[in-house]
């Protein structure tokens, strides 16, 4: 049992594999298709950085927020339970939980009041292609009037504006309400009127990415818009809270008498009389350090306010560095929207101080700590909260076509995959930037889990953005509807294990390869690993992809005149009398020497043509090799050339069907010993002799199909042509050299690697007006029987 148990397992594994595979959304009956992941809250259950929490020091107070704008039920908030984990936990409408900040002073003039800039960031762990980001108000809590929704693609190292919303676009961000956008300016981000275009009293903002934008509906062809989408980190910076509707109309009251001049007394009953006192205080939030406040300011002058979008600080600030409260009159205002909290938060709430601007152009949380008696005879601030009860965002993993799901993985690097209680990051992906990164602080994040795409159609990456290694025949491209671009490997024949992708190539073959193939082994060389490198030769009894393909050249260290042959034939480069595939022997008529410079000299004879037909054969001084019958060999040879020119050298398609190859080459070269042919008068003795040239194959117009033989292996480039001498000294065919030739043969006219001119063959000088004439034949093979 115990053997056949891993048998059992490997044989289930095994069938679920193949059900997964039959199943892949990324195939269609076998042929790669676009494939995307599931849409989903990115979001959910991620860690959310805040830069403040209600309660993060010590337990604060906050008063709910009636329709009517009045203070309702006042309550105690700590971090616990109004921590920033609400913001991504599962959203119950009937038990809804939510994040709130700490206290931010409603301020005298909202319109030249500093901002509050509280954060909110966070990380999806890897690049998502977003559609649309909501944040949903609690109840009974004031909306936020200006809020910045900023986005980061490269792990929080640069941020991107995503999306503005406020009452006062123009004033406060410096963007017209709802801009129009073009093909031009697709990836700049709009203010939306926070009063008007999201609903009034709405208790949620939703932003779609892809509203407005031109090129929405056609996404895999706009680069810009692909780029616009993508986000690993969101940011959301609240500037401005809204003011009640009570305290708004309240404020405008106010505005409105001091435009008037009118002169009103305290009410000194706090019952949010509009009657103020003629002697008011009046309060500059100038932006001058508080020591230097007194010193000196114009009192018609406006603080000017810009927004800055560094990497470190995404705040509305002002353009100076701190703030301070210039007492003008030596007597505090005390406004009738502040007296309207004053009743509901006295009793409960500590006096807290106005808030303070860092540095950096951030408001501090007030303090809580206990007021002195200077401080307790001062009117109480107004403070609210901001409260958010869901942090949602809508998209898909970013995988480019070429995935159909996410898997968590491993943040030490191994590529586990995890389960849902593992947490983890790969290594390959930068970590998401730490609270210190953001707000200055040092506070460590917690570890979460990294996902990666399920890369398929032979892709790799995070977001399956590169070909697997050996897979760059192709460039590598985003999956679209019409084409998967699936990766393609290299061909290498086997031969290498590494290759590139060359564009210039990939142009030149007309966009269908483009892979070059580098480091090739097995003794091979070439773009494909297809040819045999210098001192080797290629074998044709074997494959091409055989390990063994390639032969040494093993030429004679003393016949051949060097150690390299021909990468098709094998044929080594001979001395003058040496014959032989490897040089390793005297032509005939050569007698071999101990010299390793001439190691064949010639056989001195008077034997030629005219001596033998008039001795009547006998031989002359030869070799000796024919003492009988020269007559009739003379005879023999006369014959055999007046058949030879005298047979028809037509081409018909019955001797296209007939002869097993049929191809277009070009001579380019010959052995030494026939280079004198045309001038040597014939002897007896060497009529059986086989001169080679070498040709270059054109065009392959036909091959035999059947497999191992010399045709079958056809393909352009050189190769070597045996003749025999006989018909070379009939001038049958009469071959030249730099012509191009019309050449029909059969496979066993020559040995394997070959091709030979035998009896049956065809050789024409070849003509442009054939091109037609060869088209009908191959068309017209079909029929050969």
């Amino acid at each position: 049992m115990g053997l056949l148990l891993p048998i059992i397992l490997a044989l289930a594994i095994g069938s679920s594999a193949a059900g997964i595979s039959s199943n892949d959304p990324c195939y269609f009956e076998g042929k790669p298709r676009k494939c995307l992941p599931s849409f989903v809250n990115a979001a959910y259950g991620n860690p959310v950085q805040a830069s403040s929490v209600c309660g993060a020091q010590q337990p604060e107070r906050y008063c709910e927020l009636l329709r009517d704008g009045n203070a309702g039920e006042c309550r105690s908030c700590e971090q616990q339970r109004y921590g920033p984990a609400a913001l991504t936990d599962l959203n119950n409408p009937s038990n809804v939980t939510c994040w709130r900040s700490g206290a931010v002073n409603v301020p005298h003039d909202p319109d030249s009041a500093p901002p509050d800039n509280v954060t909110l960031t966070l990380s999806l762990g890897k690049k998502y292609e977003l559609t649309y980001i909501s944040l949903s108000f609690c109840p009974r809590s004031p909306r936020p009037d200006s809020l910045a929704i900023f986005k980061s693609s490269d792990f929080g190292q640069t941020w991107q504006p995503f999306q503005f919303y406020s009452s006062q676009c123009q004033k406060f961000y410096g963007r017209p309400d709802r801009a129009k956008i073009s093909k031009f300016n697709e990836q700049e981000a709009r203010c939306i009127n926070s009063q008007h275009d999201t609903g009034g009293a709405a208790q949620r903002f939703a932003f779609n990415t892809l509203e407005g934008r031109p090129s929405a509906n056609d996404l895999d062809s706009s680069l810009v818009l692909q780029d616009w989408v993508t986000a690993t980190d969101i940011r959301v910076v609240f500037h401005r809270l809204e003011l009640p509707p009570q305290l708004l109309k309240v404020k405008n009251a106010n505005a409105f008498s001091d435009e008037m001049g009118g002169s009103r007394e305290e009410d000194e009953d706090d019952d949010a009389d509009l009657e103020l006192d003629g002697e008011q205080d009046e309060y500059d939030y100038n932006l001058q350090d508080n020591d230097s406040a007194d010193a000196g300011y114009d009192e018609y002058e406006e603080p000017k306010k810009h927004l800055e979008l560094d990497d470190d600080h995404l705040h509305l600030d002002y353009a100076s560095d701190g703030e301070s409260v210039v007492k003008r009159q030596g007597k505090h205002k005390g406004s009738a929207y502040e007296k309207h909290y004053q009743s509901k938060l006295a009793a409960t709430t500590p006096p807290q101080q106005p808030p303070k601007v860092t540095p950096p152009g951030k408001v501090t949380p007030p303090s809580t700590a206990a007021p002195s008696a200077a401080a307790s005879a001062v009117t109480l601030p107004i403070s609210q909260h901001y409260a958010v009860s869901d942090f949602a965002v809508g998209g898909r993993c970013k995988c480019n076509g070429h995935a159909s799901e996410c898997v968590a993985t491993v943040s030490s690097g191994s590529g586990t995959a995890l389960s849902d209680q593992d947490d983890g990051q790969d290594e390959d992906t930068p970590s998401a930037p730490s609270l210190a990164n953001h707000f200055g602080r040092s506070t460590q994040m917690s570890a979460k889990l990294t996902m990666t795409c399920a890369c398929k159609h032979n892709t790799a990456g995070p977001e399956c953005e590169r070909c697997k290694p050996f897979y760059f025949d192709r460039p590598w491209g985003r999956a679209t509807d019409n084409d998967a671009n699936e990766c393609k490997m290299c061909q290498c024949n086997g031969h290498a294990r590494r290759c590139r992708f060359n564009l210039e190539l990939y142009k030149l073959s007309g966009r269908v390869s483009g892979g070059v193939c580098y480091n090739c082994q097995h003794d091979t060389t070439g773009r494909y690993c297809h040819y045999c490198r210098e001192g080797y030769y290629r074998d044709a009894t074997k494959p091409p992809n055989h390990r063994k393909v390639c032969k040494r050249c093993d030429c004679h260290p003393v016949g051949s005149t060097g150690k390299t042959c021909n990468h098709l034939s094998g044929q080594c480069p001979c001395k003058e009398g040496v014959t032989g595939l490897t040089c390793n022997r005297c032509a005939r008529g050569y007698q071999q020497t101990r010299s390793h410079v001439a190691p064949c000299i010639k056989v001195p004879t008077n034997a030629n043509m005219i001596q033998a037909e008039s001795a009547g054969g006998g031989g002359g001084g030869g070799t000796g090799d024919y003492k009988d019958g020269g007559g009739s060999q003379v005879e023999e040879m006369k014959k055999y050339c007046g058949k030879c020119k005298a047979s028809p050298k037509k081409l018909n398609l019955n001797k296209f069907c007939m002869e097993d190859y049929a191809i277009l080459a070009k001579v380019i070269g010959h052995d030494r010993a026939s280079q004198d042919i045309s001038t040597e008068k014939f002897s007896i003795e060497r009529q059986n002799e086989i001169y080679k040239y070498e040709i270059n194959i054109q065009t392959i117009f036909k091959r035999n199909p059947m497999s191992g033989t010399t045709s079958s292996l056809l393909g352009r480039g050189n190769m070597m042509l045996l003749v025999p001498r006989k018909s070379i000294e009939c001038q049958c065919p009469k071959i030249k050299l730099n012509k191009s030739y019309l050449i029909l043969g059969r496979d066993s006219e020559a040995a394997p690697g070959y091709l030979a001119i035998g009896p049956s063959s065809v050789v024409l000088e070849w003509k442009d007006e054939w091109s037609l004439r060869m088209k009908r034949f191959q068309r017209r093979a079909r029929k050969c029987s």
